[in-house]
């Protein structure tokens, strides 16, 4: 029982931590773990608020690896580059077609080597911060170093000047002009109600389509385009999940008929919660097949919250979440309710199931009473036997006393 108390407690201080966290987080900065561009092209490092409020009254400072001076920074409705980084000058913008929805990506033109590294994307309101990070990497193409043999005085043999000449007419059949089709779409969740499909090596300039699982065309909340040292388009597209959607799909098409999609599942509602007692004071409540992550909630006859002693959330082998949780039981309570729901704000799905607990009986009152008369006894005695102790120490210091 002690030790049941004791769980209980830590559980208790565990939980209300965790839940004065979530009373100031009223905001999350949300940005792509890791970018990757190549040397001299152009890169946007995406950030957004979640859940989707306006950031056109915020602080947005992206800086590394000192808060000042920055990258980038954005206060009291426009750009401040006084204190900008000079690497970065005149290679910085911040784009702000969406910001008032909260999105508002960097964009570095023209990347150096030095570009690589962390990146923070800090944002700061009236009440409230957020920061996020970026690990970029600019990565440095290979481009071989020819030499002239007119240049270099060397007489080439024929048949290597005809390799030559059949090499850059290839070449030359194989530039953008002639077409390129770009990489499968990658789809990424960022956010819980937002997801970015990215695509790259295009030519000509390719368009994105989104489309949820009954074919319905779903429109971007951002979108860009940009070209790179090769001239072969990048695109990028956000948008905000539909609330009844459970699969979307990321279409990137040229207009030579030449297309590649990607599909994703972006919502999934999880099995009815199956409560089980493990023991007389204990019931444990779990759920599978839910995306995105689930919560869980207990709550007792009343409409009350009870703290759990243990939760857990884990992905299976498709990406489906599963939580476990448990409680112990309150004595007061005759029914327990364990419901389970999704994180979206607009599609909140939940199960519910409820079981009649054990009442208290005599028996258990009486066994509780003997229990607890034990422990008292065994403290007396303990606390007998301290004074015995006591009282021959005295003694023996009495003797030593008399004999000095």
């Amino acid at each position: 029982m002690a030790c049941n108390m004791h769980k209980t407690m830590i559980a208790f201080f565990i939980l209300w931590s965790l839940y004065k966290g979530s009373l100031s987080a009223k905001y999350k900065v949300v940005s792509a773990p890791s970018v990757v561009a190549t040397l001299g092209s152009d890169v946007l490092l995406t950030s957004l608020l979640a859940p989707e409020m306006s950031g056109e009254k915020m602080e947005i400072r992206w800086f590394k690896p000192m808060y000042r001076p920055y990258v980038h920074l954005y206060i009291n409705g426009k750009d401040d580059y006084t204190a900008q980084m000079p690497q970065f000058a005149n290679r910085t913008e911040l784009l702000k077609e969406n910001i008032t929805r909260g999105i508002f990506p960097l964009m570095i033109r023209n990347l150096t080597a030095q570009d690589s590294g962390k990146y923070y994307c800090y944002v700061e309101s009236s009440d409230h911060h957020s920061m996020a990070t970026v690990d970029f990497i600019v990565t440095v193409p290979c481009h071989p170093k020819t030499h002239s043999h007119k240049e270099s005085g060397v007489r080439i043999p024929r048949d290597v000047s005809i390799n030559q000449e059949r090499q850059s007419q290839a070449q030359r059949s194989d530039s953008p002009k002639e077409g390129a089709v770009g990489s499968p779409p990658v789809i990424s969740t960022i956010a819980d109600d937002t997801v970015f499909c990215e695509s790259d090596g295009w030519y000509p300039e390719p368009y994105l389509i989104w489309t949820d699982n009954e074919g319905n065309k779903v429109m971007p909340s951002m979108e860009k385009v940009f070209k790179d040292e090769k001239s072969l388009y990048q695109v990028i597209s956000a948008i905000y999940l539909p609330p009844t959607s459970s699969n979307i799909t990321c279409t990137v098409s040229s207009s030579l008929n030449q297309s590649k999609e990607s599909s994703r599942q972006i919502r999934a509602v999880g099995s009815p919660p199956v409560i089980s007692t493990i023991t007389e004071d204990t019931v444990f409540c779990e759920s599978d097949g839910w995306y995105p992550e689930p919560y869980l909630v207990w709550t007792d006859d009343e409409g009350n919250n009870i703290i759990p002693s243990m939760e857990k959330v884990s992905k299976d082998k498709k990406s489906l979440y599963q939580v476990i949780s448990a409680i112990y039981l309150p004595p007061a309570s005759s029914n327990i309710t364990c419901t389970v729901s999704s994180s979206l704000n607009q599609s909140k799905q939940s199960s519910r199931q409820t079981i009649e607990m054990r009442p208290v009986t005599c028996r258990d009152q009486y066994s509780r009473y003997i229990v607890f008369c034990a422990c008292l006894v065994v403290i007396l005695m303990l606390l007998g036997y301290i004074c015995f102790l006591l009282k021959r120490l005295g003694e023996l210091q009495r003797n030593v006393n008399g004999n000095l």
